[in-house]
């Protein structure tokens, strides 16, 4: 495992794990959560734990989650023999459904939270332990109490019970939104108490340097010097593996073969990546936005973000208040606001200052231009 590979956090998650600790992935959008997952579900088989990946994006209602969860941990190889072994009791737990012969029936025709018990309580009952890895959570979340507000506090609540009732599971939750922040929204904040905050950080200059070195030697390219990764890590200001990547994608249509990598070519990578149509790599920022923030908080946080744009060390909270594009704005939802921008990502507090500002001058740069109206 090398060093950009996040032994470390890998390490911890396992070692709470191990505890019997569920946890609750806190990170901003592209530093590798769902890259984290899977590698977990890699190092589980070493383990001998069964690892249950489900991504519930995609999924608008209860019914629809439970059936998505129960579908990939059907999927595993050990539960048909599990389900043979414990089918007639679980089916007799669900009484009152309609009679199914096979678990895909049974997934069909029974009510959400029958369901999701009978599957876990088998789970449970395995004889290894299990880690379920739920990706978008908040996403899923955020749609099911929009879509059905009685339904989406029932699905929390069943997840919750699940996690102390079966002790032979564990949880991991993650999204792109902060799960924490749409519970509280809705009064849900208990749902989550007994979950482990994890955050993941970007990468450490030493984890980027590796990374990128990484890179370079699986595509022939050269690896830049001490003063190329203090530029790169410079000009990007945020270590993420996922535009460090599309920087080097765009390097490679920079430097000639057989050429070392300069300060030029790095600048004019980072250059053509904010120019049409490499710029498409920001692009599921406003779009993020745009999908997952309620129509009037949408309008407020494009206006932060524009008035931000144009700031490069930031704004005050209260400067941003008095902007007259948020001045006829009430501070509750002007905080709201930044909140969700700041779990998402977006933002950042300086701790000096005070003073709002992107997290990443790129981002700040690519709203800036393209954006910003």
């Amino acid at each position: 495992m090398t060093i950009w590979e996040r032994e470390k956090e890998r390490q911890k998650l396992w070692q709470l794990f191990e505890r019997g600790k569920h946890v609750a992935l806190f990170a901003p959008r592209r530093l590798g959560k769902t890259w984290l997952m899977r590698k977990l579900e890699e190092d589980a088989k070493a383990r001998n734990i069964t690892a249950v990946f489900v991504d519930l994006e995609a999924e608008t209602t209860a019914l629809g989650a439970v059936r998505r969860i129960c579908k990939e941990i059907s999927e595993k190889k050990f539960f048909l023999s599990l389900w043979q072994q414990l089918g007639k009791r679980v089916t007799d737990i669900l009484q009152g459904d309609t009679p199914a012969n096979t678990y895909q029936e049974l997934l069909l025709k029974s009510n959400w939270e029958s369901m999701l018990n009978a599957t876990l309580k088998a789970l449970n009952s395995a004889d290894r332990p299990s880690l379920i890895l739920i990706d978008e959570i908040s996403v899923c979340l955020s749609s099911l109490l929009a879509v059905d507000e009685i339904q989406g506090r029932a699905f929390m609540r069943r997840l919750r019970e699940h996690q102390q009732q079966y002790p032979n599971i564990r949880w991991l939750l993650t999204g792109s939104i902060g799960i924490d922040h749409v519970a509280d929204q809705y009064g849900l904040g208990g749902t989550l108490n007994l979950l482990d905050p994890f955050p993941l950080a970007p990468l450490t200059p030493k984890q980027a340097t590796a990374f990128v070195n990484d890179l370079c030697g699986r595509r022939n390219l050269p690896k830049p010097d001490k003063n190329g990764h203090d530029l790169m890590h410079t000009r990007l200001g945020w270590l993420a593996p996922h535009y460090l990547s599309g920087f080097l994608d765009r390097i490679e249509d920079e430097v000639p073969e057989g050429m070392s990598i300069t300060a030029a070519h790095i600048d004019q990578a980072f250059d053509t990546l904010l120019r049409h149509p490499f710029n498409r790599i920001f692009s599921d920022w406003p779009d993020h936005i745009n999908r997952n923030y309620p129509d009037q908080q949408k309008l407020m946080a494009h206006a932060v973000l524009n008035i931000l744009s144009c700031h490069p060390d930031g704004e005050s909270l209260e400067s941003l208040r008095n902007n007259e594009k948020l001045s006829k704005i009430d501070i509750t939802g002007l905080r709201n606001t930044i909140v969700s921008l700041e779990n998402d990502g977006f933002i950042s507090k300086a701790s000096d200052t005070g003073q709002y500002r992107f997290v990443f001058g790129l981002l700040r740069e690519y709203w800036r231009r393209y954006q910003c109206l």
